[in-house]
């Protein structure tokens, strides 16, 4: 996380959905992340300061990997009235991508505070 917030909650989640825009899998990637975050979160976060990491953990190439607009814009619109109760109190956001040494083909790992 970029800043150090101690008066804020902190969630990890982990998604294992591949991020899309189209048709099934959309609606499968938005119900995955409100699903990973009512497991995590009992409340939303209360603060105008909240900030949201994104890492997105996918073994495709590069050329074959989604845009960032299709990860993060599905991720928030998901975690809303869940993590936080709208876009106004996200103040920072960042989205990063990583390669997969793993078996699974794509995982996003979230982070709340």
């Amino acid at each position: 996380m970029k800043y150090n917030r101690f008066e804020t909650p902190a969630y990890l989640i982990w998604v294992e959905e591949r991020p899309t825009m189209k048709g099934k899998g959309k609606q499968v990637y938005f119900n995955a992340v409100r699903d990973a975050a009512l497991g995590e979160i009992t409340s939303p976060i209360k603060s105008n300061d909240i900030e949201v990491e994104i890492i997105y953990v996918t073994n495709q190439k590069k050329e074959e990997r989604k845009d960032t607009d299709n990860v993060n814009k599905p991720t928030l619109d998901a975690l809303k009235g869940i993590a936080y109760d709208g876009p106004i109190g996200v103040t920072s956001f960042s989205l990063h991508h990583a390669p997969s040494f793993a078996m699974a083909s794509s995982l996003i790992d979230i982070t709340i505070q």
